[in-house]
């Protein structure tokens, strides 16, 4: 897991070689996108296609199959989900037609339950609300269990995890995720590490757990600085200013939302941007800078708008209206709560909650008896989810007027 020594190793063996290596390529590629650009790794990955023959007769189907799903992580973290389910679907084409795996891909399911983590990730989790998510989870951890393959079956119940926390069921991601650590563990694998941690970190901070959240998310921290995996330690510094956020430690916080946007932007891992903007304005209302909470909040609304995410435009639309609201601007405020329940419609119930949750405290504060009913409908709406999900952080903020989630 040193992956910016291998960086340099595997560019000076492309340098030596007389020719395109699939195999050298790919291997920069993954070294790449662990420690410097999605850019890089993408092209890496392009070559290595391109030597196996992308798609003509004689190719490698498997081989193929398993860039594609690279590429496909490239989109992901891009923010294109839209191009990351279309490779991720070729990928699946070439081994699974119809949905029937191939015989190599059934003796060897590594690539298969790869495909399917991320159809799960992509479909359960970023696009949410789609059935064809969760299944494809549950198939990947099936593929693999039982097998050899460990690692493997780490990667897919993280992914699975994922698909889990969108259609809000936390403790079946929790034993997702532990099993996931567990596993990484024994096999001593930093990488799978890492994930877990950041996944540990997550669900542990919307069970309102923010101590033990905090605890696995620094520990993801260390290890991005000890494995070089700078894309990812983005992610975690994103994550850690969020629940700093809400332990109320707005100093620290801040520092580290600031270095996990810059190094978001570097390294091209946009998907991580609109939830960070999205911290940075909730930490400027705190600090009472209305301005600046309204053009970090109105940037996360750009990002998402742009990887057209309805998730992250259905959370950004909510704290743009919530922001506004609090300058009087109403109008403006009931149209972006408006945007956001349509983006949210069907796909996260949690956030949907929290949408249902702010609007009532909007209408609260606007004060018109006119909205008394409403008012009540949408609280309890709220109550009734995040009960349901056991969200107590939620819960106990449901009534403050100044609260903006």
């Amino acid at each position: 897991f040193a992956f910016r020594e291998a960086t340099v190793a595997l560019r000076r063996a492309e340098a030596l070689s007389e020719a395109p290596d699939p195999e050298l390529a790919e291997m920069l590629g993954d070294a790449l996108l662990a420690s410097e650009s999605i850019d890089g790794a993408e092209a890496a990955y392009r070559t290595a296609l391109a030597c196996l023959g992308d798609g003509r007769p004689g190719g490698c189907p498997l081989g193929e199959a398993g860039l594609w799903q690279k590429l496909g992580q490239c989109a992901s973290r891009r923010a294109d989900p839209g191009e990351a389910l279309v490779r991720c679907r070729r990928g699946l084409a070439l081994i699974a037609p119809g949905g029937q795996l191939l015989p190599e891909a059934a003796a060897d399911p590594r690539v298969a339950a790869a495909l399917y983590g991320d159809l799960a990730w992509i479909l359960g989790y970023i696009l949410a609300g789609d059935p064809e998510g969760l299944a494809a989870g549950e198939r990947a951890v099936s593929l693999i269990e039982g097998t050899p393959y460990r690692r493997e079956l780490a990667r897919a119940l993280g992914r699975l995890g994922g698909a889990y926390m969108r259609i809000g069921r936390w403790r079946d991601q929790m034993t997702c995720n532990a099993r996931n650590l567990q596993i990484a563990e024994k096999l001593g694998d930093l990488d799978m590490q890492l994930t877990a941690h950041i996944n540990l970190g997550v669900v542990h901070g919307l069970l309102d757990e923010i101590d033990r959240a905090i605890e696995h998310t620094q520990r993801a921290v260390e290890l991005c600085y000890r494995t070089g995996a700078t894309p990812t330690l983005g992610l975690a510094r994103c994550n850690l200013g969020g629940l700093l956020l809400e332990r109320g430690e707005l100093a620290l916080a801040a520092e580290q939302l600031d270095e996990g946007i810059r190094l978001g932007e570097r390294t091209g891992t946009r998907y991580i941007l609109p939830e960070a903007y999205g911290f940075t304005a909730r930490l400027r209302l705190s600090a009472g800078d209305l301005v600046g909470a309204e053009l970090a909040a109105r940037r996360a609304l750009e990002l998402a708008r742009a990887a057209r995410a309805s998730i992250d435009i259905g959370i950004a639309a909510r704290l743009v209206a919530a922001v506004v609201a609090r300058g009087d601007r109403f109008d403006e405020a009931e149209e972006l709560f408006a945007e956001s329940r349509q983006q949210l419609a069907g796909t996260d119930p949690f956030e949907a909650a929290r949408t249902a949750a702010a609007e009532a405290r909007f209408l609260a504060r606007r004060g018109r008896s006119g909205d008394l009913a409403r008012t009540a409908a949408l609280r309890q709406r709220a109550v009734e989810e995040l009960e349901r999900l056991g969200a107590r952080r939620e819960l106990a903020l449901l009534d403050d007027l100044d609260a903006v989630r």
